[in-house]
Parts: structure tokens; sequence; C-alpha cells
């Protein structure tokens, strides 16, 4: 062990016992890098020299811009994961202390290079070659690269064994090998080219099946899932709606029948078929919607002289109790013709004719009133009111 102070690199490897030197390890390995001794140390910097391109700046670390490493200063660097995926390929990290950090003819043994770590290619076990990389996997770099040359060798056409495969395919190829063609996915079947149809989808036929043909919008959640988006709805033209018929299943029309116009601004021009105008092109307050025809109606005053606008009678508390309201009827015997109905409403003796109401006062009203009796009263006043 040198004397104190100086620069030595362990590494532990997911949790493992402290190791150094070339290591060659898996994706997905977590690495935490150690001092072996720390004694004397007053400043330290941690480096990855070299990584395979694309290896992610590790959290904790920071980027050197000038020469493009990562590094830390930290006592102790904080870990980092080597890629779960095809990222192979070597990392090389350096540890300076003291004066090493300034001055590049510091004393040897304040750095280290000596421990690296190495994933080969997963498919031929190549070897990276990484740039400074010593003799932390053999006798030099040179090493490395005998190891790759041979392998290619070998696992090319020429004299090991290798090339493209022959005879017949199987599982879900057919034909034979070199040129085999895709007969199933998954297990499923696929109908072979040569019969297809523009538009037509790759989809489920059968549990084990696949076929080519247009996609089933009615047939239901197997088929299509959620809605049209409304973008993808081709456009009616102004004032149309969507509306669902049964042939076609929906489509743009312009509204008829009772009402007309943009959703936004439609209009109300009849009730049930029968067309609403307007008397005098204006409304005005107290007019009600009156029949004017067989389909038409209009909003207009209201003609008590037709039989077919109005029906019954006023209630007694409805009609005029003034007598100021009525004028003199001089001729009883014409009102007597006229005669409908007569009765009390407590106040004054009501007589009733075909097209007038007639009201004598109270000066000659007895218990039991009888038209002649107060027609021909010498006492009595007869009022006509106003038709």
């Amino acid at each position: 062990m040198p004397t104190p102070p100086y620069a030595k690199v362990l590494a532990s490897l997911n949790g493992g016992a402290l190791q150094s030197g070339g290591i060659v390890t898996s994706f997905g390995t977590t690495v935490q890098l150690v001092p072996e001794s720390t004694v004397g140390w007053f400043q330290q910097r941690w480096d990855l020299t070299y990584f395979p391109a694309g290896f992610a700046l590790p959290a904790g670390w920071s980027l050197d811009a000038q020469t493009g490493f990562y590094f830390s200063t930290a006592v102790q660097p904080p870990p980092f994961t080597l890629p779960a995926n095809t990222l192979w390929g070597k990392w090389l990290p350096r540890l300076r202390v003291n004066d090493a950090l300034t001055n590049d003819f510091a004393l040897q043994q304040l750095t280290d290079v000596g421990t690296a770590f190495e994933i080969a290619s997963p498919t031929f076990g190549l070897h990276d070659v990484g740039s400074g990389e010593s003799n932390q996997f053999g006798r030099d770099y040179s090493t490395a690269i005998q190891r790759d040359l041979r392998l290619i060798e070998s696992n090319m056409g020429g004299g090991g064994g290798g090339g493209p495969p022959t005879g017949a395919a199987g599982g879900d190829l057919g034909g034979n090998y070199p040129n085999p063609s895709v007969l199933r996915v998954n297990g499923a079947t696929v109908p072979a080219a040569g019969g297809l149809v523009a538009g037509n989808v790759l989809q489920v036929s059968a549990a084990s099946a696949l076929v080519y043909a247009a996609l089933n919008l009615a047939g239901g959640a197997n088929f299509v899932t959620g809605n049209l988006p409304i973008g993808n709805i081709a456009p009616g033209t102004n004032t149309q709606v969507l509306v669902t018929n049964a042939t076609p299943a929906t489509a743009w029309a312009t509204p008829t029948g009772d009402w007309t116009g943009a959703v936004s601004a439609n209009v109300v021009g009849r009730i049930k078929g029968t067309a609403v105008g307007t008397a005098g092109g204006a409304l005005v307050t107290g007019q009600p919607l009156r029949v004017t025809g067989v389909s038409s109606a209009d909003w207009g005053p209201l003609d008590l002289s037709n039989v077919n606008a109005t029906t019954g009678s006023l209630p007694a508390g409805s009609l005029p109790q003034s007598a100021s309201q009525f004028f003199n009827v001089a001729d009883v015997a014409t009102m007597q013709a006229l005669v409908v109905t007569t009765f009390l409403d407590g106040v004054h003796c009501w007589v009733r004719t075909v097209k007038r109401a007639y009201i004598l006062d109270t000066n000659a009203q007895t218990a039991d009133p009888n038209l002649d009796t107060y027609a021909s009263a010498s006492a009595g006043r007869l009022w006509m009111g106003v038709p």
C-alpha cells in the first residue's frame, strides 16, 4: 500500500464487494466508486474520461464543457447505473487528488486510472476500445482490437460456419431460407398478397386468423371504440346541421318543418305545421295568437263578435257595477222583445238580451224580480250597457 496521500479507485457493483482493475459487467449494473484511502487529501476530482456515445450524464455529476468528461469533486462521487439496453462499451474512471489537479508533473500516485468497466456487444461479443485505455483489460488496447478482429472473421460467411440460414423455414415463416414468407403473426394466419383491395385493413376474423377487409364501423366495440373527432367529419354548408337518419346513418341537412336557420340562430315559423305571422308587422302588448285559416295563425286583437273566438258568459263579478257606465233606454217594449235572462247580483237587477246587457237600478228592485214588473215600474229607470 502506498504512503498517503495517494489515489486508488475501488468499485462496488450492485452493492457487492469492493474490487479494482478491468471489470466485465452487464447492462443495468449500478456502480459506486470508492477511494481506498483519503488520508492527506485536501482536494480531489473524479472523472469519467471515456464512455459509450449516448451515455447520459449521471445524477449528481457535472459536465466539463472543455473536455466532455463527466466529473465530481465529492470525496465519494454519486453512484451511476450502466445502460439497461444495447448501449455497450467501456467506462474509464480517473481519480486525481491534491497537486495532481493542477500539476501534470505531480507524483504518479496522486492519479489512478487502473479501474475500468466493460459491457461487450450482445450479438457477437465485440469489445470496445476506449480513449486513454491502457492495461486495464490486458496488455493494452491492442488486446481488444485483436479479439474483435477474430470475432468478426469467425462470424462472417467465409470460414467460421456463419452466413445466412438455409433450408425450410418453420414457425410463423414458410418457404425456404434465405427468402422465407411470413405466414402467421404470433400464430394467427395472414392472407397472401395478390387479391388485396386498396383501402382494406388487416383485422381479426377468427380466434387464430387475420383477414384484409373494410373495417365494419357498425360492428360494435370489437371493431371501433371512442368518438370520431369533429375535425374528421366532412363539413356541411352554412346553416346545415348534422342529423341521424335511417339512410345514411348520419348526414348534413338543411332544417325544414317548423323551424329554419342555423342551430345557433334558428327561427320557429310554424307550430305543428301552422304558419305563424304578426298582424300589422309588429307585436303589440296584450295580443293573443288567433287562428286565421286552416293552416295559419297570427298575433292580433281578439274579435269578440266571432263565435269561434269566445264561448260562455263573463262571471257576474267581471261585469260593470256602476250606473254611470250605462245609458237610459226609453223603449222598454223593444228591450222586452230581446230579453234572454234576468238575475240579481245583490245590488242591481240585470237583464240580458241577445246583444246587450241592461240594468234596472235599486229604486225598483224587489226580492223576487220579474221582467214585466220592472219593465213597467214607474219608479224604476232602465239602463243599457255598451255592446
